[in-house]
Formats: structure tokens, sequence, C-alpha cells
């Protein structure tokens, strides 16, 4: 009984570190999810996000997940000329209901960046960040013979992430980060500590013309029994001008072995929305059930940096 007990954990555990960590299909909408290093990392004066992914019918419970974020860069005009610090506040929720199992999982954190510029036109920054991490997960697993295990578990996780961004020039913009999760490998569960995640990017944009900008951009993570990769590159182009403009966004999100489908994307002044709907059995014949994903980004400026040299590209 109790090596099935045990078992029944480390399941839960595996699941909870995946869930915790699997990132958004439209990933650079969850900026602080895609890596702690691009808190603050914003033209603007503050950003806020939350991006909606559901995941139905795979022989499964639906899966349903949010992340959602606001940060900000700081102390732009203080310290030295074009370095800023950046904060934020995550929150990320993961809910699998159904029978025979069911899954349910809040994260709650805290992140701290600083952005550190590099160059004469200060139009290259070298970010190092820390994100803290509080969870709360109830699982529980209902077996053959009716009997029912609820699990309930709370604890802190300790991320950190690096990142370089920059424009080689006026038309090329391009970034590549490294984060690390789950640090100080804490136990959750009976006798079980929570896997280290590695988590790696690489992308950026090309502007081909006035009217045409091409966005690409790879992540990848990997732990100890898994690992995967994420790809999205679309392409960005104005449909109006004036004091409301307006830019359409088209392209294709991929998850290897997974998951592969259209993605649609409306810019306007101050706010981008973003939807794709992905199809498995586009990447794999043995795959069913259809995701769908939604995003929602806020970018305020008030001209809080207008003096403080801060430049960030337009890399997603």
């Amino acid at each position: 009984m109790r090596t099935i007990i045990l078992t029944l954990y480390c399941i839960c555990s595996l699941q909870s570190t995946f869930a915790q960590r699997m990132p958004p299909d439209q990933y650079f909408a969850a900026p602080l999810t895609l890596n702690p290093a691009t808190t603050g990392l914003t033209d603007g004066d503050v950003r806020a996000s939350y991006v909606q992914h559901n995941i139905m019918g795979q022989g499964h419970s639906p899966i349903y997940r949010l992340d959602a974020s606001v940060d900000m860069p700081i102390l732009a005009g203080i310290l030295p000329k074009g370095d800023a610090l950046g904060v934020g506040l995550l929150y990320q929720y993961n809910d699998q209901s159904g029978t025979p199992y069911f899954f349910r999982q809040s994260n709650g954190g805290l992140s701290l960046a600083y952005h550190k510029s590099i160059g004469r036109a200060r139009r290259h920054h070298l970010s190092l960040a820390a994100q803290g991490m509080f969870t709360h997960t109830r699982s529980q697993q209902i077996s053959f013979g009716g009997s029912s295990y609820d699990t309930r578990r709370s604890g802190q996780r300790a991320n950190a992430g690096i990142m370089y961004s920059g424009s080689l020039s006026r038309r090329i913009a391009v970034q590549a980060g490294y984060s690390r999760y789950h640090m100080y490998l804490p136990f959750d569960g009976i006798d079980h500590r929570v896997e280290p995640i590695n988590a790696a990017t690489a992308g950026g944009s090309v502007r081909l013309s006035e009217r045409t900008t091409v966005f690409a951009n790879v992540y990848y993570y990997f732990l100890s029994y898994g690992h995967a990769t994420q790809v999205n590159a679309y392409i960005g182009f104005p449909v109006s001008k004036g004091p409301v403009a307006r830019t359409v966004y088209a392209g294709l999100v991929y998850r290897d072995r997974y998951t592969a489908g259209p993605y649609l994307g409306l810019e306007a002044k101050k706010f981008r929305i973003g939807l794709n709907y992905n199809i498995p059995k586009l990447v794999s014949p043995l795959a069913n059930g259809n995701n769908f994903e939604a995003s929602f980004m806020y970018t305020g400026k008030f001209g809080l940096k207008r003096n403080a040299n801060w430049h960030v590209p337009t890399l997603y």
C-alpha cells in the first residue's frame, strides 16, 4: 500500500512540475513566464498581460490554464544612463478536473530584474533576474476500487534568468536567454524533490519594409525526464495609421511532437490581443483533441522615461 501511495505522489509531483512550467503557446504574451529576466523589459511604463489556455478532448479531463502578470521598469532616470530595474508580479493557475483524476495548482510570485545597458547608443541590454514563487497544489486520484487519495501541498520555488536583447541595426533586433526553475530543489509530497527545469530562448525580429516585419522565436525547455521545443513565427503589418494605428499579426505556433496551428493578432494603440487554435493531428496522426488559447496585453506609456535614454527593441 505504501508503494502505491508513493507512486501516486510521484505521478502528481511530476505532473505538477510540468504543469507549473508548461509555457503557453503564445509564450511571448506571458513575459514573466517566458524568462524572469524579461521583467520590466518593455518600452512602456507599465505592462499587463493575460493568457488563457484550454485543452479539450485528449482522452483525459479538460485542462485549463491561465498566466497573468504586471511589470514595469523603474529608476530609469536615477540609475546609470540606459539602465533600469524591473519589478513584476506573476500569477499562474492550472486546472485539470474530472474523473478519475483532478489536479489544481495556483502559483504567485515576485520578479526582480536589473537591465544593464551596453554600447554607446544604449541599444543593448544584459538582464539578470531572480523570481520567488509560492505554490499551492491539490490533486486527487480515484482508483478502480473506489479508493480516493486527496493530496494538498504548499511550497516555495526560486527561479532565475539571464537574457541579452538589443538592436543590431535599425531593422534587426535579437534576444537570447537562459532560465532555471526550482533552483534549490525543494521537497514536494513524500520524499520527492521537485525537478529543476532549464529553459532557453532565442529569436527576434527583422523589418523587411515599412509595412512588413517578421518575428520568429524558439523556446526550448528540458529536465531529466523530458524536453520540448516551441516555435512561433509570424508577420506583422500595419493596416491603418493615425492616432489609432492598427497592426495585424498572422503566423504559426508549433510545439514539437504535439500541436501546430495558426496564430492571429491585432494591436491597436496600447492594446494587443492574440488567438491561436492548435490541431495535434497536424503534427502527429496519433494525437487527438484541440487546443485554444487567447492572450491580451496592455502597454501603458505615460512619458516617465523621456530623458532616461531607455530603449527596448521590438522582439515579439
